[in-house]
């Protein structure tokens, strides 16, 4: 019961993830996202609960909804946007956060796909576990994305109106 507590808050908060990657690459798109946050916020944690049910669903012999298919996508959605917004803004600290972003990304990838039975940091008794460290790092790589994209929509605009 607790994993498909654990997925469904996964498929949620990726469904965010998505929505915010989009909405800083589109001030239509982020305007649209501010009339409607509440109701997408609802509507992506409800939809959330059914995705997390049939995910183990096939189509054509592909799992769609596999959380590490998920997973992976949503990753490669932030990071084609916090790409883009690198090489519009091109500052220093935008590139560090997309680069620190993305290898956090990997240690965190390394490390869940390690922990599997047999896998370089799988020890069920140890006292760290690399399932853990994926969570924390994935954690930590999301934060520095979602700080970044959410200030391209924030603080951008702000900057703009007040002519800084």
């Amino acid at each position: 019961m607790f994993r498909a507590v654990d997925v469904w808050t996964m498929y949620a908060l990726y469904g965010h993830l998505a929505l915010l990657a989009v909405a800083s690459l589109s001030p239509r798109f982020a305007a649209g996202c501010e009339r409607w946050a509440a109701s997408l916020m609802v509507g992506l944690f409800v939809a959330a609960g059914p995705v997390t049910l049939r995910r183990s669903v096939s189509v054509w012999g592909v799992r769609p909804f596999d959380i590490m298919l998920v997973t992976v996508a949503v990753a490669l959605v932030l990071s084609a946007a916090l790409l883009t917004r690198a090489v519009r803004v091109n500052r220093w600290d935008t590139w560090g956060r997309l680069a620190v972003s993305v290898h956090l990304f990997s240690l965190a990838a390394a490390c869940q796909i390690g922990d599997r039975a047999g896998g370089w940091c799988w020890n069920p008794h140890g006292i760290l576990q690399g399932h853990a460290v994926w969570h924390v790092l994935s954690a930590a790589a999301g934060g520095l994305a979602v700080w970044e994209l959410a200030g391209a929509i924030i603080v951008s605009p702000l900057r703009k109106m007040s002519g800084a």
